[in-house]
């Protein structure tokens, strides 16, 4: 069984600890690491009974009343909590901030299997503020803060090792959590938003690393409430390089509500199974899960992002050496047995070291594989919308780049200035929406469905993935660097040969339109690239070509219609 510590805000409204009264807190020393029942000294228990009632303790000052935060102040010591297993021991009834001396240094540790109710089980009505930090939390533990009103969670410089921390908001409650600078090993944060609770969480500067082969989801998301909410991964590093046998996913988000998003943001994903699971959905959604300047791939990895259901926005993202599929959408009827529509929008993403596998008799048949085999009409179906994206250098071997599994469904199909290395599209399908395919390059050609909507070209002249820079470092304290990307060599076909598709900057956050018309694929040769190269700006009299041999598709239904540009 995996250690859990589980910290529940059940709040009514957020309310933010007034800074002047945080001022005067009491602090409050341990002055020893175990339980010697001296008057004189000054245990953790002790610290906690302070802390709660507002009087002196053995040889422990003191707390303030709420809703001024107390401080209890851990020496560099290891706590063994086995002997707080009984509720009143180690319940914080007040706001209260716990520090160490560094995650390094200082650890709460229980034996296995053993349990620490951390904070009150009684509905409170004053604004309340719980603080973990310079600490590390090993085994298991129960930290609730559960039924708690006006209450905030702020945990930093913190370690989790063999255990887990969960955020939980039920009821009606309106919280806020924030988790910054974590370091999990074996490690995982569940964070749920149930019944119709608000939550605010922001889950930031984590590092996951050292995993076992039972392990499940290292970040798991439940926000199945009917109220907004808002949960944000960023600048985070989860690493399962190394560990084979990996069950889970980095990230997997169940019951995911319409009224919720989650964004994965500068983070870096590297060698789970699976990235991010997104799936059964008991309501309609839009725009649930976002993944913005991104990295996600590496050995073992054979599927990226799965959606199940609702709709995956994903922008300026790099995908890399997955043995299966980058992004797979399945439209399915969920638990409730109700079936809502999918949609999947992808722009300014390079796609590379991907080779198309079978995986669990479904996916992998394609970089982007959809599957809807449902009879459902419009608009249970899925959509699909890609807009200058790089799929170059993989391994499709007989399986295209967008596959439409034979049956699937489709709503929408949007597919612009894109820069595809093999066989674009496969797949019988219906089309129930509209379907608009212009300015795609690719080297294979292609004389299917949609096909006035490519044009084949012998190659793509693109340079190495590398940290071209760009946009905001990625991973745990940007040591992820940028966002690996290929840009367009002077020569090449991309270059300044599609009109507008509405996207303003590239992946790497440069401007679109440099040299006069537009790049396609999801990197703008910026000018100072361009004459580095050895290209000349203005020498060229079709520097400005706007695809003047392409042709646009724009088709209702299964009715399509092409005319040249």
């Amino acid at each position: 069984m995996r250690a859990k510590v589980f910290v529940g805000l059940l709040v009514a409204v957020v309310v933010n600890i007034v800074t002047s009264l945080s001022a005067h807190a009491a602090t409050i020393p341990v002055t020893v690491a175990t339980e010697t029942g001296l008057p004189t000294d000054c245990t953790l228990a002790d610290a906690v009974r302070a802390a709660n009632t507002n009087l002196v303790v053995n040889g422990c000052p003191a707390g303030d009343p709420s809703p001024i935060t107390d401080t209890i102040q851990l020496k560099a010591a290891t706590y063994d909590l086995t002997a707080y297993v009984t509720p009143t021991v180690m319940n914080l009834t007040e706001g209260t901030r716990l520090v160490g001396q560094g995650r390094a240094q200082t650890f709460l540790a229980q034996t296995y299997d053993s349990w620490v109710n951390f904070t009150p089980d009684v509905l409170q009505s004053t604004p309340q503020q719980y603080e973990l930090s310079s600490l590390t939390l090993t085994g298991v533990m129960l930290a609730s803060f559960y039924g708690i009103s006006h209450s905030t969670l702020i945990a930093s410089d913190f370690g989790i090792v063999d255990g887990s921390l969960t955020i939980d908001s039920q009821d009606t409650a309106q919280a806020e959590a924030t988790v910054d600078d974590a370091r999990l090993e074996q490690g995982h944060i569940y964070v749920t938003q149930r019944d119709s609770s608000h939550l605010t969480a922001a889950l930031k500067n984590i590092y996951a690393t050292r995993h076992d082969s039972n392990e499940k989801n290292t970040i798991q998301l439940q926000t199945d409430s009917t109220n907004p909410g808002n949960i944000t991964i960023e600048d985070s590093t989860l690493d399962a390089t190394g560990y084979t046998g990996l069950q889970g996913e980095a990230i997997s988000n169940t019951n995911p509500n319409g009224n919720n998003i989650v964004t994965v943001r500068n983070t870096d994903i590297v060698s789970y199974p699976t990235a991010i699971q997104h799936r059964e959905c008991p309501f309609p959604i839009i725009y649930s899960l976002v993944i913005e300047n991104s990295s996600i791939g590496g050995d073992g990895m054979s599927k990226g992002i799965v959606v199940e259901c609702g709709h995956l926005s994903v922008k300026n993202t790099t995908f890399h050496d997955i043995n299966g599929s980058a992004i797979s959408m399945i439209t399915n009827t969920n638990t409730f047995g109700t079936t809502y529509p999918s949609r999947v929008e992808v722009a300014n993403s390079t796609f590379t070291g991907i080779t198309p596998t079978l995986v669990d008799g479904k996916y992998g048949q394609g970089i982007i594989d959809i599957i809807t085999n449902l009879a459902d009409p419009l608009p249970n179906a899925s959509s699909l919308s890609l807009i200058h994206n790089t799929f170059a250098r993989n391994t499709l071997g007989s399986y295209p780049v967008i596959s439409l599994t034979d049956g699937t469904i489709m709503g929408d199909l949007t597919l612009k200035n894109n820069a595809i290395e093999g066989l674009p599209l496969d797949g019988s399908h219906t089309l129930n929406g509209t379907a608009v395919v212009t300015h795609n390059l690719t080297t294979v050609p292609y004389a299917s469905d949609y096909a006035s909507g490519f044009k084949t070209v012998s190659g793509f002249v693109l340079g190495a993935l590398i940290d071209n820079g760009g946009m905001a470092p990625i991973g745990y304290h940007g040591t992820g660097g940028h966002v690996l990307t290929m840009r367009p060599q002077y020569g090449s076909p991309l270059i300044d040969d599609a009109p507008s598709a509405g996207l303003t900057s590239d992946q790497r956050g440069g401007s679109r339109s440099v040299l006069g018309a537009y790049d396609v694929g999801a990197v703008e040769v910026s000018l100072a690239e361009y004459t580095a190269d050895g290209g000349v700006w203005g020498a060229v009299s079709t520097l400005a070509n706007t695809g003047a041999n392409l042709y646009t598709m724009i088709g209702v239904g299964l009715a399509c219609m092409a005319a040249g540009i």
